[in-house]
C-alpha cells in the first residue's frame, strides 16, 4: 500500500490501481500588524498557520476501481466533517479535514456510465479543541479561606490546632 486517507486506501496490484499524483503541502505561519502613529507598522508573529495539503486521485474502471463509488467515499468524509491521518508510505503526513474536493469526469462510457474521474481533495489540517483546566474554587471555598485567613490574623497562628 502506498498510503491511506481513512478508508480510502491507496494502492497499486495486479487487480487494482488507486494512486495520487501532484501531492502539495503547503506550510505558513500568522502575523499582526499592529499601526503605531507616525511610524511604519510594527509586525507580531503569532503563531504558525494551519497546514495544507492537496492531491490529485485518478480514479478509472479500467484500473480495477468504480470511479463514483470512490469518489463517493471522499465526498461523504468531506461533506459529513470527518478528519482522518494522511499516512504516506508508511508514514503518517499530519491528521487532515478534507476542506473541498473537485471531481473531472474525465470519460463517460456510451450508456453514461462513468468509467473515469480524476479527484482533487484539498486537505487543512485538524487540530482538536483542547480542553482549559482551571484552578477554580467553588464561593463556599473562597468564603472558608477568608474565614481561616481572618482567625490566623485575630490569633497570629498560623495552623490550626488539634486537641
Amino acid at each position: 500500500m502506498i498510503g491511506a486517507y481513512g478508508n480510502v486506501g491507496f494502492v497499486v496490484s495486479r487487480k487494482r490501481v488507486r494512486t495520487f499524483h501532484e501531492l502539495t503541502r503547503e506550510l505558513s505561519s500568522r502575523w499582526a500588524k499592529h499601526d503605531v502613529h507616525g511610524r511604519k507598522p510594527i509586525t507580531e508573529y503569532i503563531g504558525p498557520e494551519l497546514m495544507k495539503a492537496s492531491l490529485k486521485i485518478a480514479l478509472k474502471a479500467s484500473l480495477g476501481v468504480n470511479p463514483r463509488e470512490e469518489a463517493k467515499k471522499l465526498e461523504r468524509i468531506c461533506e459529513e466533517g470527518g478528519y482522518s491521518t494522511l499516512v504516506i508510505g508508511g508514514a503518517p503526513y499530519g491528521t487532515f479535514i478534507i476542506k473541498g474536493i473537485k471531481e473531472e469526469f474525465e470519460q463517460i462510457g456510451s450508456s453514461g456510465e462513468i468509467l473515469a474521474i480524476s479527484v482533487t481533495v484539498d486537505f487543512e489540517e485538524y487540530v482538536p479543541i483542547k480542553p482549559r483546566t482551571f484552578n477554580m474554587k467553588t464561593p463556599v471555598q473562597v468564603q472558608v479561606e477568608q474565614t481561616q485567613n481572618e482567625v490566623k490574623k485575630k490569633t497570629g497562628t498560623t495552623k490550626k490546632q488539634v486537641k
